[in-house]
């Protein structure tokens, strides 16, 4: 299941897979960055260095996510996640916005 990180609604489009081996990619619509396992942080790094150097696209993350990681995924710059059905369930408002204040710098404000 595809979330919207701003609206926590459902989305229904396909993405380009980008490769993390090459970074290449072709300036889609929506751009996936895989996620392998939980602790894979490259997603995160790969993610604000697109939106640096100025990626208007939809950046989507796919793979491993749970609801713990939404908050910090769009502050990084994605648009939307891949999450389980069952997750997807469970989602309310507070996990994508658990904090009124952020102290740290980000690519996007929650």
């Amino acid at each position: 299941m595809i979330v919207d990180l701003n609206t926590g609604a459902s989305v229904e489009t396909s993405a380009t897979l980008l490769d993390l081996e090459t970074l290449e990619h072709n300036h889609p619509a929506v751009l996936a960055i895989p996620f392998e396992t939980f602790g894979d942080g490259r997603g995160y790094s790969v993610a604000r260095l697109l939106r640096r150097q100025g990626f208007q696209g939809l950046l989507r993350a796919v793979g491993d996510n749970g609801l713990d990681q939404l908050f910090y995924l769009r502050r990084c710059g994605f648009d939307q996640a891949e999450i389980s059905d069952e997750e997807f369930e469970l989602l309310t408002p507070h996990h994508l916005r658990p904090f009124e204040t952020q102290l740290q710098p980000a690519e996007r404000d929650a």
